[in-house]
């Protein structure tokens, strides 16, 4: 599809943005009258308003100089560009990443060294045993979600909102997680900003083959999402029946034609209860209790209908039943699937290089009276904390939040407008679609704090057998409950889990 111009006027405006922003930090008087989002991410200000106003945003930070000092971070090494990257190659992230780390350094004068990277587990038994020992080995901490849940109630990690210069009331600092899932007992212990890109590539969304959609008459996906009609039930009726044996020899595989590609483990499962507005557990502030939302009218429902579309919809396949390993998006990419989940970065990353004619799209909500589309970004995205053993909390605190503004302003509009926009998403409706997932990505307690032992793996077995939904909860309810007051404890009253 022929680009609008409206699109290329987006492109102008960032790249006139990069030329005459001549400083990040004296673009504007103040930020006062910047409007604050409420409820969700900072990808509404990202993605929509990041091109035309990169420049009017700014931080308060008086002029600070560190005297040299290193600057020394560890990350997970799937993710370790959110922090570093080592020179400029011509790509345009890559070198946007880089120029901040230069000019952050510069303004700071401070040393920013090579990030250390280590898949999850051995960066979290890294920073275990070296905040045991005392060593002040790492300023920072890029660590896997689902893995700093758990390491948090050990009692590794300082508490941010003790740390100088961080202001969580600016848009580059995630809304939901500061407002909701990260802040109890005035604590934050782990944060999300604009400096994690890994936060934008891995929200959950949906893509859709056009060429598809329209030999097979599928009504307009893009309306249908604009008047709210894009629904789990929709998605479950327009996939059915569209399973062709194309290389004929009576198995379901990847080389087949489906109307739907996903899987059924706790991440995906739990992007699908979210997007329905479906919460698994909430924190009573009062009685420092948790409340398990699951067992519900509602919670069944979705059970059921995800089992329907996962695992008795006959247009669909469930890439964990294949017996060779593969992605959705690699299916997808064989042109012969109507949908497939993925995450936002696989639109760049790998769809970029195929002929296809695609879309994207949000996940689908619960039913029609669901006023707006939600996600979440998948639990192996990196949050940041600081390990207790640090020496300069003033400088951490500097550091991230000019990091964070500086990624607000000029690194996320090359990541949305450059990187998605020309390499991977290939309309201009699928460029608002994006905008909408960016805008309803949600952070809740219960999905921050799961620490492999909260809801997102216990999903797998509510879907599998809705029949015993109930029964599962309950049984569930205990261990997950459990889990969740040892956080409050380590929240309220400093109990350090064992």
């Amino acid at each position: 599809m022929k680009r609008s111009n409206t699109f290329w006027v987006r492109i102008c405006a960032l790249l006139l943005t990069c030329l005459f922003c001549i400083s990040l930090f004296g673009c504007a008087d103040n930020n006062d009258n910047q409007e604050k989002p409420s409820g969700s991410d900072t990808a509404e200000n990202t993605a929509s308003a990041g091109n035309e106003t990169a420049c009017e945003t700014t931080t308060d930070l008086p002029r600070l100089d560190f005297g040299g000092a290193e600057f020394r971070t560890i990350s997970q090494e799937s993710t370790a560009y959110d922090i570093w990257v080592e020179k400029q190659t011509g790509d345009p992230l890559n070198d946007a990443i880089y120029q901040r780390n230069l000019d952050i350094a510069d303004r700071l004068n401070i040393k920013i060294m090579e990030t250390v990277p280590q898949f999850y587990n051995e960066l979290s038994t890294t920073v275990y045993n070296s905040v045991r020992a005392g060593s002040h080995d790492f300023d920072l901490v890029f660590g896997q979600m689902e893995t700093t849940g758990a390491d948090i109630i050990k009692g590794l990690f300082l508490n941010w909102s003790e740390i100088n210069y961080v202001d969580f009331s600016n848009p580059w600092y995630t809304r939901s997680l500061i407002d909701g899932a990260a802040t109890i007992n005035e604590k934050i212990y782990a944060i999300v900003s604009d400096m994690s890109i890994s936060y934008a590539e891995q929200a959950w969304m949906m893509v859709f083959n056009k060429k598809f959609a329209e030999n097979n008459k599928i009504e307009d996906l893009y309306t249908m999402v604009r008047n709210k009609e894009w629904t789990l039930e929709k998605l479950n009726i327009l996939s059915n029946d569209l399973y062709q044996d194309l290389n004929h020899d009576d198995l379901r595989d990847d080389q087949d034609q489906y109307g739907l590609v996903t899987k059924t483990d706790g991440c995906m499962l739990s992007a699908f209860f979210y997007a329905s507005d479906q919460r698994f557990a909430t924190v009573n502030t009062e009685d420092k209790t948790i409340t398990t939302n699951l067992n519900s009218e509602k919670g069944l429902k979705i059970s059921e209908m995800l089992h329907a579309l996962t695992l008795k919809n006959s247009g669909s396949l469930n890439v964990n039943t294949l017996t060779n390993s593969k992605e959705p998006y690699e299916i997808f990419g064989n042109g012969n699937t109507l949908f497939a989940t993925l995450q936002a970065q696989f639109f760049y990353k790998n769809l970029r290089a195929s002929d296809l004619s695609y879309g994207a799209l949000p996940l689908p909500k619960y039913d029609t009276v669901q006023e707006s589309y939600y996600t979440v970004v998948d639990a192996g995205c990196s949050v940041i904390t600081i390990p207790t053993t640090v020496q300069n909390t003033d400088m951490i605190g500097a550091v991230v939040e000019s990091m964070s503004a500086y990624s607000y302003q000029k690194v996320m509009p090359i990541y949305i407008d450059v990187c998605l926009t020309a390499k991977g998403i290939k309309d201009e409706e699928s460029v608002e679609m994006f905008d909408l997932v960016m805008r309803g990505r949600v952070m809740d307690f219960a999905y921050l704090y799961d620490g492999w032992s909260g809801w997102i793996f216990r999903t797998v077995d509510l879907v599998a057998k809705p029949g015993s939904f109930t029964s599962t909860v309950k049984r569930s309810e205990r261990k997950a409950s459990s889990h969740y007051l040892k956080v409050l404890e380590y929240y309220y009253k400093g109990v350090i889990a064992q």
